[in-house]
């Protein structure tokens, strides 16, 4: 089925959504260019439930994090420009397109967000060795990052139902 097709302006919260995504996506690049130098030549490239690395690898395996959070980030931005292609939890109608196109744009900005600030959080501590730091995710990485992304898509749902 063909939903409408309208333009959505940005609200103030939109564009400091972005602005906050663009601002992690630039700062991880720059915690990455910043730490390779001091960083070992083995690092570690995964972390199990509890936080301690169990898999190893060599250090320019750090560009990966940033260059795929990038792509993520490239992904969401143009996907974002047409939320009339987007799946949605009710039938969209003239009538509700705006209200409905909006909170999915916001909440892909959200998931923009929280997924640039997941990425931030893997980069620093797989660095932390280098600068002495223990080598290990804290407990509350993983129930942050469920948080980060959990949180606004039911957010999301619960407005698409009100």
């Amino acid at each position: 089925m063909d939903q409408p097709k309208i333009d959505i302006a940005p609200t103030a919260l939109d564009r400091v959504l972005e602005v906050a995504a663009w601002t992690a996506l630039i700062c991880l690049w720059g915690l990455v260019l910043g730490s390779y130098s001091h960083l070992p030549e083995i690092i570690p490239v995964h972390f199990n439930f509890y936080g301690k690395a169990d898999s190893y690898g060599p250090r320019n395996f750090i560009w990966m994090l940033p260059g795929l959070a990038t792509l993520l980030f490239a992904l969401m931005t143009i996907l974002n420009r047409h939320p009339h292609r987007f799946n949605y939890l009710v039938r969209i109608t003239p009538e509700n397109a705006l209200r409905h196109y909006g909170h999915a744009v916001r909440l892909m900005r959200y998931l923009k967000l929280a997924i640039m600030l997941i990425f931030g959080l893997i980069v620093v501590f797989v660095t932390f060795p280098a600068v002495g730091a223990p080598l290990r995710l804290p407990s509350w990485g993983l129930p942050l990052s469920l948080a980060l992304v959990f949180g606004p898509v039911l957010t999301y749902v619960l407005r698409s139902f009100s």
